[in-house]
């Protein structure tokens, strides 16, 4: 579903994407056919023999996303129907999708790698077997210029999680990449710029990212897209950066500017907003309701305590969100707006009791069974960023380093960690440009890196691009 822009009494919109975005011509159109002939006895049951029927399947390439693939075919009274593909004859990927009752079946192809032959083939299952459609093939398309090249080396190929990345690179947008380091879904087209955060929608039909070049200004939003470019909305999020979480009702939730004035200094706090799926935008929790700073007091000088991440726990309802000047990460229960607890610098509510320092400056973080892995860009007077577990006791209000990791890089811009189901870890390390897997027990599996001077923004781990798998 795609939901209404959000357009709040008093607010400036801007559509930072067209709307609606002209959908894209056909690449690529081929015809299948095949003939289903049933037996004339049919089975032993007496069941009457299904009628020959004829696949005829059209696919389209998308021309916004070229390696995107949408096949449209006949299942005429098939119990279940796929679509085979791969880079020859033989297949080797299969799609699964359950007819609904109509004529005509369509789904998405997803995960092809630029640049390559594809071959596909549809197929129906009848009570007296399958029906194939004939192999046909098309070519995806090329990685546009302004996205990065990557390398890519792997160190253990047997300990390494199967699966995608979700991401964004700067300069570029919302991309997936697979574990060779090819990007098989990129969005660089108009108002990709400024994007951090991308998530790929529980559907598995569409993608949501955000915008935030200009949030100072006012200027910010989450588009929501369709997974081959046809469809798109742009929901506007005043005031938004950095980071949004997509709830599991498709609720968005962003933190968004506060300013305050404070002995005629203006501090730059935060709230948490969140915009449901009928447009309706709602204050949930503001910093300046259960804290209070002084001019002065913040990291280098600084008037904003920048959050910089938002996270959200859908086991007990609550957000976790993280203050770049400050330091600091804190827990909030959604329903009441309280602090369940606070953690790191001034502001913290808990004693460090091992380790040789609190994180200072962190981005992303993620919740364990025992307490928390943060992304700790560190100072600059160390240069040094890391990967720290801190192991948490909400009893005695203690934490303590468990374990780090390092790649020898400083990164002060971004940084994220990413648990896999494996128990490896996914790090980006941010405007350094580079991506790591490491196994639990913190060796270096795989690594890419991009051109010097790119971004990667925050990443996330997709076991498949098919949700029901």
């Amino acid at each position: 579903m795609i939901h209404d822009p959000m357009k709040p009494p008093g607010s400036r919109t801007r559509a930072l994407l067209p709307a609606p975005f002209p959908a894209p011509a056909i690449a690529s159109l081929l015809m299948l056919s095949c003939t289903h002939t049933a037996t004339e006895t049919g089975d032993s049951s007496g069941s009457e023999p299904i009628v020959t029927t004829s696949l005829e399947a059209e696919l389209t390439l998308s021309e916004i996303v070229p390696t995107v693939v949408t096949i449209e075919w006949n299942v005429d009274g098939a119990e279940s129907a796929y679509v085979e593909y791969g880079l020859d004859d033989q297949y080797g990927s299969v799609r699964h999708v359950s007819p609904d009752g109509s004529d005509r079946m369509s789904t998405m192809i997803l995960g092809l790698k630029p640049s390559r032959e594809y071959h596909f083939r549809a197929v129906n299952e009848y009570s007296d077997g399958p029906v194939y459609g004939e192999d046909h093939s098309l070519t995806t398309g090329a990685t546009p210029s302004d996205l990065t090249s990557t390398t890519v080396q792997t160190f253990d190929e047997s300990q390494l999680e199967d699966g995608f990345f979700i991401t964004a690179t700067m300069p570029g947008g919302p991309v997936i990449l697979d574990h060779d380091g090819d990007f098989v879904w990129w969005y660089t087209g108009q108002g990709s710029t400024g994007c951090n955060r991308a998530y790929m929608d529980p559907d598995g039909d569409s993608i949501w990212f955000n915008q935030t070049k200009e949030a100072e200004e006012g200027f910010a939003s989450v588009v929501h897209m369709s997974m081959d470019g046809t469809k798109l909305e742009v929901i506007n999020t005043p005031g938004a950066h950095l980071d949004f979480v997509l709830l599991p009702d498709h609720t968005i939730a962003y933190q968004s500017y506060d300013p305050k004035d404070i002995e005629g200094t203006e501090i730059m706090g935060e709230k948490i907003m969140e915009t449901s799926p009928d447009g309706t935008t709602t204050e949930v929790w503001s910093f300046w309701d259960h804290f209070e700073l002084e001019p002065g007091t913040l990291e280098d000088g600084n008037n904003e305590i920048h959050a910089n991440c938002l996270d959200y726990n859908v086991e007990d309802d609550t957000y976790t969100i993280g203050y770049f000047w400050l330091s600091t990460i804190m827990k909030i229960d959604r329903s009441t707006g309280e602090p369940l607890w606070v953690m790191g610098g001034d502001l913290g509510e808990m004693e460090l009791t091992a380790g040789d320092r609190s994180f200072i400056n962190q981005h992303q973080f993620y919740e364990t069974e025992t307490g928390l892995v943060v992304f700790d860009n560190g100072p600059q007077e160390e240069s040094l960023s890391r990967a720290v577990h801190y192991t948490m006791d909400l009893d005695s209000d203690e934490y303590a380093e468990d374990w780090a990791y390092s790649a020898g890089l400083f990164v002060p811009v971004l940084g994220s960690v990413d648990p896999l189901p494996n128990g490896n870890i996914l790090i980006s390390w941010g405007f350094s440009g580079q991506m790591d897997e490491i196994s639990p027990d913190l060796e270096l599996l795989w690594q890419l890196n991009t051109d010097l001077g790119n971004t990667m923004g925050y990443a996330q781990y997709l076991s498949s691009l098919y949700p029901e798998e």
